[in-house]
């Protein structure tokens, strides 16, 4: 393997663009802008780094990775999640190592790239032994490979033969549209979701002063905006990255054309919105804010989801996904579960052993009530 060679940068506008396209496919939603996004977005909690194996000068493998302080009760709720806290009151260390991710906390799904006529498994074992070596050097304690999909199986399999131990992550949730109207989509649904759906638009057309909108930056309208997705933030139990508002108007600036953004307003104030990415046949709405003292009135959980389907029907978009957690409404709505997966491994072997068992434990599927449950909801 002496023909290959490792490096990291910490920006990926030291990346040729040229380069980042011969790895990653062109239809890729978050890819070389969104990154330029989160570069210069002042992120707290993690740094970001992007690693590049090259073969004879050329590269042949391009990793974005994250270094953080992670918790293991990211992935918890309910009791246990609060248990945790407060013994990390008293021991701020408990169940918190420092990690290196694979991938990024603000992409949909783990992003590795391989050139077409690379040895992969070569060139990933190159990739872990040289990550490990950094890990080493920085003091980290693990390596981890963040939200991989069934098209990652070949990446998966390889990894748990190093060694890696493996758990299903937060699933996303994706709704393939194939009605022609919204009202088509609404009849699609089950009979309680339908008659509930149907109850609470009517409830809101009777009430006047709600309006959508659609923009493509928030020149104006930012703190606003960025205080509604506070809003919904400090409700989550579930919660990785906060965002920073160079975040939402970095976004107009570096992926015209492809942000969307829907603002519902309330008579001449804003009570929410939606911060969407439209490519092909993707709508993926990463974001939303309410304002929560009128949102349950006006039902605008409700009121927007279909407002973005009869949007994405009116503009040809097959997919809308909604993303992960939240996942009752989402089922309810039509969604589809599609499976995400986590690789992690303790640098020291001894800790290792510990991997599988521990993952096992922290498992999402073993807090959410709506995962451990999927068949409860079929077409309710």
């Amino acid at each position: 393997m002496s023909d290959l060679t490792f490096a990291t940068v910490s920006k990926v506008h030291d990346i040729p663009r040229q380069q980042w396209d011969e790895i990653f496919p062109v239809e890729i939603i978050e890819g070389y802008d969104y990154f330029k996004v989160l570069d210069g977005s002042n992120l707290p909690g993690f740094s970001i780094y992007y690693a590049i194996v090259s073969k004879q000068g050329r590269a042949v493998c391009i990793a974005p990775f994250f270094i953080t302080e992670f918790s293991f009760d990211t992935t918890l709720q309910g009791h246990f999640k609060q248990i945790v806290l407060s013994l990390q009151k008293i021991f701020p260390s408990f169940l918190k190592i420092n990690a290196l991710f694979f991938g990024s906390p603000l992409t949909e799904e783990g992003i590795i790239g391989f050139a077409e006529d690379c040895n992969i498994d070569q060139t990933l074992n190159f990739l872990i032994q040289e990550a490990t070596r950094f890990c080493n050097d920085k003091k980290i304690s693990a390596v981890t490979f963040l939200n991989l999909t069934g098209r990652d199986a070949r990446v998966m399999d390889f990894l748990k033969h190093c060694g890696f131990g493996f758990m299903e992550a937060f699933p996303l949730a994706r709704l393939e549209i194939k009605e022609r109207s919204l009202e088509e989509y609404i009849q699609s649904l089950g009979k309680s979701t339908r008659k509930d759906v149907r109850r609470k638009f009517k409830k809101t057309q009777a009430q006047t002063g709600i309006r959508i909108e659609s923009r493509d930056s928030l020149n104006g309208i930012l703190d606003q905006v960025y205080q509604l997705y506070l809003n919904n933030y400090d409700r989550g139990e579930v919660s990785f990255e906060k965002l920073t508002p160079e975040y939402f108007s970095r976004l107009s600036e570096n992926m015209p054309g492809v942000t969307k953004f829907f603002i519902v307003w309330l008579n001449d104030k804003i009570v929410g919105f939606n911060l969407c990415f439209v490519k092909g046949d993707f709508c993926t709405d990463k974001y939303i804010g309410f304002d929560y003292a009128v949102a349950h009135e006006y039902n605008l959980y409700y009121v927007t989801w279909c407002h973005n389907i009869d949007w994405c029907i009116k503009h040809g978009i097959r997919y809308y996904q909604p993303g992960t957690c939240d996942y009752d409404p989402k089922i309810r709505l039509g969604c589809k579960l599609v499976p995400l997966y986590v690789c992690s491994k303790f640098l020291n072997p001894i800790i290792n052993c510990l991997t599988a068992p521990v993952l096992k434990m922290i498992s999402p599927k073993n807090f959410d009530p709506v995962l451990r449950n999927l068949h409860e909801y079929e077409k309710k």
